[in-house]
C-alpha cells in the first residue's frame, strides 16, 4: 500500500516536583528518657492525595533524648518524585523534667557519737543524685562534709542533673549530747 510505518522510540524524563514542609506547632518537649523530635505536619506543593505518603516517606535527623536545644531536619528518599528546593529544618527544645525533693525521714535531731550526722533527702525519680551543703548556725559553709560536733546546723539538698531540675530544700538540724542512763 500507500502507507509506510516507522517505529519511533523516545525517552521521557519526568521532572521531580518541588515541595516544602510545615512543622508541627509542638516544639517544646519535656525530658522523658525517650527519643523526641518535632515532626512535619503538612507538605505544601505535593500532588493532591499524595501528602500522607510523602509525610510517611520523610527521613528525620536531629532527634534528641537529653534536655537541650536541637534542630530537626528531613530529607526525601532518593526515589521520591519530589525534592526540597531548600533545607527543611526546625529548631525545638527538650526541657528538664521537674522532680520533687523531700526529706527521707522527719528526724532532725541526732545523738553525738563522733561521726557525721545529717538528715537525708530523697528524690521521686530513680537514679537522681542528691547533693548536700552543710552550714553552721552562723551560716558558715562546711561544704559537703556532714558535721560531727554537737551544735545547730542547716542543710541544703539539691540536684545537679542534665535532665532533671528541682527546687532546693533546706532544713535545720541538731547534734545533741548523749544522755547516759545514770543521768536520766
Amino acid at each position: 500500500g500507500n502507507y509506510s510505518v516507522s517505529i519511533v522510540s523516545a525517552q521521557l524524563v519526568i521532572a521531580k516536583k518541588a515541595i516544602l514542609v510545615e512543622w508541627s506547632a509542638s516544639r517544646n518537649f519535656v525530658y522523658n528518657g525517650s527519643e523526641q523530635y518535632v515532626r512535619v505536619s503538612e507538605v505544601v506543593g505535593a500532588v493532591s492525595g499524595e501528602e500522607t505518603s510523602v509525610i510517611g516517606s520523610l527521613v528525620y535527623a536531629g532527634k534528641g533524648i537529653d534536655a537541650g536545644n536541637y534542630t530537626a531536619s528531613v530529607t526525601l528518599p532518593s526515589d521520591s518524585n519530589y525534592y526540597f528546593s531548600s533545607v527543611q529544618s526546625c529548631a525545638y527544645s527538650i526541657a528538664q523534667k521537674t522532680v520533687e525533693l523531700d526529706w527521707k525521714e522527719d528526724v532532725f535531731t541526732f545523738v553525738y557519737d563522733g561521726g557525721g550526722k545529717a538528715p537525708e533527702a530523697v528524690c521521686g525519680e530513680s537514679g537522681v543524685t542528691v547533693i548536700y551543703e552543710y552550714f553552721t548556725a552562723e551560716g558558715v559553709s562546711l561544704g559537703n562534709v556532714k558535721p560531727t560536733e554537737i551544735g545547730s546546723y542547716k542543710v541544703t539538698a539539691k540536684i545537679s542533673e542534665k535532665n532533671f531540675k528541682a527546687d532546693a530544700i533546706v532544713h535545720e538540724f541538731f547534734i545533741v549530747e548523749s544522755v547516759s542512763a545514770g543521768e536520766a
